[in-house]
């Protein structure tokens, strides 16, 4: 009868030895697979971050123009420029007027828009208003968009026997400078001519008092909105959002001269998204935040093009 032999105690270590090294292998492997998929996925986050900026800021920027006042100047929807901040009339609708009621003077003293409108949404009473006054039919160089605002709105007028919006001023519209020309009267206005309604909005970098992280923050000054609001991010830091104005000529502007606000034709904005984490694509262990950076350039409207 054949003896069966066993394993002997140094097989048995020598085995051992063996699995764990094996072990520790594909330990290694899966940890730095792990770090890789997760860079990944960060990575694309942030990318994801970047280019969602990149689509939303310039289809808000693309709004802001400028109206040349007859022997005034420009006026600029910009209302302050900085390095990575601004304000500015943000148009949120326009439409046509159908009708509009005046004074015993024969001033300009409701208005009703016809429906359907154009833009976002419908005006609100919060919002600021420009009317467009043609003065004389035969002449161009005396057109304005005159700002108003407004006490009563009426979103469920009617205009004859279409629907309309019934606007009521504060107070009779006056021509540009303020007060300077007069009031609007009936005889200036076309009826047919358009209107447009506006909210202020402020960009910024807002940064998150809990985690530290920099984020694209906007707000209302329409609403009185004490703060801003993230809207994109995060990003790399408050330089993470950058801002760069141009001229007419494509010449970078100084925005630290108050001058140069009414001079922006075009505004190039650079947005770094940054992951919310360390991360390595290649595995190791020695990790940062990645980022994204993304530039656009944005013509505003009415832009002026320096002539071929």
């Amino acid at each position: 009868m054949l003896k069966r032999r066993g394993f002997t105690l140094i097989e048995l270590l020598v085995s051992i030895v063996l699995l764990g090294i094996v072990g520790l292998a594909m330990a290694r492997l899966m940890t730095a697979m792990l770090r890789v998929t997760t860079a990944q996925v960060q990575l694309a986050g942030s990318q994801g971050t970047s280019r969602t900026g990149s689509l939303a800021i310039p289809s808000e920027f693309r709004e802001i123009g400028f109206d040349t006042i007859p022997n005034v100047g420009i006026s600029s929807d910009l209302e302050t420029i900085q390095a990575n901040r601004l304000t500015f009339r943000a148009m949120r609708g326009m439409g046509n007027t159908c009708a509009i009621t005046t004074t015993g003077g024969g001033a300009v003293d409701e208005f009703w828009i016809r429906k359907p409108i154009l833009g976002l949404r419908v005006p609100q009473r919060t919002d600021s208003f420009r009317l467009f006054v043609e003065n004389e039919n035969n002449r161009g160089d005396d057109d304005q968009w005159v700002a108003m605002e407004i006490r009563d709105i009426d979103l469920n007028a009617t205009c004859g026997a279409d629907p309309a919006i019934h606007i009521i001023p504060n107070a009779t519209p006056t021509h540009l400078p303020a007060g300077a020309g007069g009031d609007v009267l009936g005889s200036h206005v076309v009826v047919g001519g358009p209107i447009r309604w506006y909210e202020r909005m402020e960009y910024g970098p807002f940064i998150d008092g809990t985690t530290g992280r920099t984020f694209l923050g906007a707000r209302s000054l329409n609403q009185a909105q004490n703060a801003l609001i993230p809207m994109v991010g995060p990003l790399t830091d408050s330089t993470g959002f950058a801002l760069t104005y141009y001229d007419a000529d494509g010449v970078v502007l100084d925005p630290t001269n108050a001058a140069n606000r009414v001079k922006v034709r075009s505004i190039g904005v650079n947005l770094v998204g940054a992951t919310t984490a360390a991360t390595s694509l290649y595995g190791a262990s020695n990790r940062s935040r990645g980022t994204s950076p993304v530039f656009t350039r944005v013509a505003l409207r009415n832009n002026i093009r320096p002539a071929p």
